[in-house]
């Protein structure tokens, strides 16, 4: 819920008149608020990191330095969190999710998982051109991605015309138009429908 439409007018609606864990709390306002059904499970250095900062760090400093200080236990809480991240994607594919994604895929690691035949989609952000992607990766596999989500505050007409030349760069086969990354919050309503206008177009 969190992730699928928190910068949306309908879930702003819902949260304007009930706090966040009412919301959790009540099923006919999660339904009411959900939109599309997609989750999130943080990476497992990410999860470490926050538990041990105590909240959000650019540099980490805090948890790298527990790193070195209690290698033992390091290793020992990674694997707990990786066990109950694990137990809770099972949980979510046990529901009906359908698509597993794991973010961060760079040039290198896509070479990696050119080797895996187990995935059938790949994310792409705006770094990772389409055509080495796609050579990479070979026919076989989807791509998704890979438009800027700071290019929606161009002007609408540049936004059809990026979506446009994404779309074109891509290829309509195996392809889901999307961006690189979540949208961002005070993104415009116009320029969301400048970017499907731009996908339709292509």
């Amino acid at each position: 819920m969190r992730q699928a439409g928190r910068y949306l007018p309908e879930f702003q609606e819902v949260r304007a008149q009930h706090d966040f864990f009412t919301v959790c709390q009540t099923p006919e306002l999660a339904c009411q608020a959900m939109g599309l059904k997609v989750e999130m499970a943080a990476g497992i250095w990410t999860l470490m990191g926050y538990m041990i900062q105590g909240g959000g760090s650019s540099t980490m400093a805090k948890a790298r330095s527990w790193l070195y200080k209690y290698p033992e236990d390091s290793h020992k809480l990674l694997q707990l969190i990786t066990d109950v991240v694990v137990d809770y994607l099972v949980m979510q594919v046990k529901a009906g999710a359908q698509i597993a994604f794991p973010k961060g895929a760079t040039m290198n690691s896509l070479k990696i998982l050119a080797k895996d035949p187990s995935y059938k989609v790949i994310g792409l952000d705006w770094t990772v051109d389409p055509v080495e992607a796609r050579k990479q990766l070979g026919p076989n596999v989807t791509l998704q991605g890979n438009m800027d989500p700071c290019a929606m505050y161009s002007s609408q007409d540049e936004i059809v015309d990026h979506a446009h030349k994404m779309v074109s760069n891509f290829g309509k086969t195996r392809y889901i138009a999307n961006f690189g990354h979540g949208i961002l919050p005070d993104t415009p309503i116009p320029s969301m429908e400048a970017f499907i206008k731009g996908v339709h177009s292509a």
